[in-house]
């Protein structure tokens, strides 16, 4: 289940990217992961 949920965040931040033309949705779907890893960063 997890393993899903950080696929469609990934995809989710691809679309946005090519969507917006930057890179900045990466960033915050890293940051998205790492919560929900509860890394915290």
């Amino acid at each position: 289940m997890l393993a899903r949920r950080f696929v469609l965040l990934m995809d989710g931040a691809i679309v946005t990217a090519l969507r917006e033309r930057t890179p900045a949705p990466a960033a915050e779907a890293r940051a998205v992961a790492a919560a929900m890893l509860g890394d915290g960063t």
